[in-house]
């Protein structure tokens, strides 16, 4: 008895054992790569120090971080300043390590992923980190980060052909060369310079989102080309009042096209409850809402659309024009924007083209098609508003004599505090005879969509095309 006792002890500590070794290996196998990259991996840093850390340089070979060693010390100079904080980030053995300074920090020590410690080859130097040729386009990175002035907010330009990031600006900024000295005054500033409001903010999307809104109802609902309403300027439903245009003004009697030229709530408002919340939320979440992008070099924080119940029919109409709950990143807009451009297909956002060592290339990362989110139909349908938006409607002020410039502006009222100045969102494309470039342009409290937010990108894009990076 006591023998058999025994065995299913013995039975019970060995199941036990077998069942924390199972844990432990699969924590390490998916979560390995968290445990080494830890801030608090005393052993990386020692390595940090050992190691002159990689540069960071533009896509035409600006140097926008240098690493030097002085006084036995590994420093990092930020060339960049205010304009480039956030997007490349810092590293610092207090506060840790932000942006492509923490994305791409194996590499930058000298090694890479793909197994904890695997060089690429067999360096020449060992006590060097490799360099990383951006995407980045100084001159336009410096030129968005002047534009914003003192405003608080985000500029984003992309390919939407290739998914290459050329400017990402968050506004306010700091200076990391003087990261430690100003870390009180950084850290405690009520305007929160330290967030990176491109990947970060979250923003009612307002009016941008009915692009979306139209992708669903082209998808959902037969015949919407032809669909018309009278817009008296409020959405009433059994009576009572959903929402109101912009200033309730009134747009009589108006088409899906029209609509998105003016930016009807009221039009949009009853698409959203034609449609419903489950095929609303479902196309949202094709467009990355409520789950991860895929991206390389950047962490984009996921952007949110609700559940909403079919009797609350204010909730639903207001999230169909982006209100209400609805929130997104200034970068979850403008991928709903390249989608468009790219004709139904997302690419993936990238902010690093090559890693160099000694100026030789030793990995070149290029474009990568993620999926095919809508059909070339909708896309074009959905190109053309846009396209009549800014020549017609709401984003006049983006329009540029020779070029192509399609838009969709949004006007983003504070939830529990209408009172006070509604942000504006300005996002789209432009080009000669198909779109190269696309632009995000988010002011927090800047007015009217089609006011300064939209001049800003008008600015920007006659700059990227004085760069030549509008084709």
């Amino acid at each position: 008895m006591k023998r058999k006792s025994m065995k299913n002890v013995l039975v019970v500590f060995l199941v036990l054992f077998i069942l924390i070794i199972s844990y432990i290996g699969f924590y390490y196998i998916f979560n390995g790569r968290n445990v080494v990259m830890s801030v608090y991996n005393n052993r990386l840093w020692s390595k940090r120090r050992e190691v002159v850390r990689g540069n960071i340089l533009d896509r035409d070979g600006n140097y926008l971080t240098e690493s030097k060693v002085e006084g036995g010390t590994n420093k990092l100079k930020y060339n960049g300043g205010k304009a480039f904080a956030h997007v490349l980030g810092y590293m610092d053995p207090v506060y840790g390590l932000t942006g492509l300074q923490n994305t791409y920090d194996l590499e930058l020590m000298g090694e890479r992923r793909g197994g904890i410690f695997t060089t690429f080859s067999k360096k020449e130097n060992l006590n060097k980190g490799y360099d990383l040729k951006t995407t980045l386009n100084e001159k336009l990175q410096r030129r968005a980060y002047s534009l914003m002035g003192k405003s608080r907010g985000a500029v984003i330009m992309m390919n939407p052909k290739s998914g290459e990031i050329y400017t990402m600006v968050s506004a306010p900024s700091y200076d990391p060369n003087y990261l430690q000295e100003n870390w009180k005054i950084i850290s405690t500033d009520k305007n929160s310079p330290l967030i990176n409001r491109a990947v970060s903010g979250m923003y009612p999307p307002a009016s941008t989102f009915k692009i979306i809104t139209a992708i669903a109802a082209l998808e959902h609902i037969e015949g919407v080309e032809d669909y018309k309403i009278q817009d008296t300027g409020v959405l009433k439903y059994n009576g009572i009042d959903v929402l109101t245009n912009y200033e309730s003004k009134p747009h009589g009697d108006i088409d899906i096209e029209e609509a998105f030229k003016v930016s009807s709530n009221v039009y949009f408002g009853d698409l959203g409850l034609k449609l419903g919340n489950k095929k609303l939320k479902n196309t949202a979440e094709r467009f990355y809402f409520n789950k991860n992008t895929s991206c390389d070099g950047i962490i984009i924080d996921n952007s949110r659309f609700p559940d909403v119940g079919y009797q609350e029919i204010g909730t639903l109409a207001q999230s169909a024009i982006g209100q209400n709950s609805v929130l997104a990143t200034p970068m979850e807009i403008l991928i709903t924007a390249n989608v468009i451009a790219n004709n139904g297909i997302f690419m993936k956002p990238f902010l690093v083209q090559e890693v160099l060592e000694n100026d030789k290339i030793v990995k070149k990362l290029n474009p990568v098609k993620v999926e095919r989110i809508i059909s070339t139909k909708n896309a074009k349908l959905v190109k053309e508003y846009m396209k009549k938006t800014v020549d017609e409607g709401t984003g006049k002020a983006a329009k540029i004599f020779g070029l192509n410039v399609y838009g969709k502006t949004g006007t983003a009222e504070h939830e529990n505090t209408p009172q006070r100045p509604p942000h504006s969102w300005f996002v789209g494309f432009a080009g000669n005879e198909e779109p190269s470039i696309s632009f995000v342009v988010l002011i927090e409290e800047g007015g009217v969509g089609g006011g300064r937010a939209a001049t800003i990108a008008r600015e920007l894009v006659e700059y990227a095309d004085k760069l030549g990076l509008v084709k």
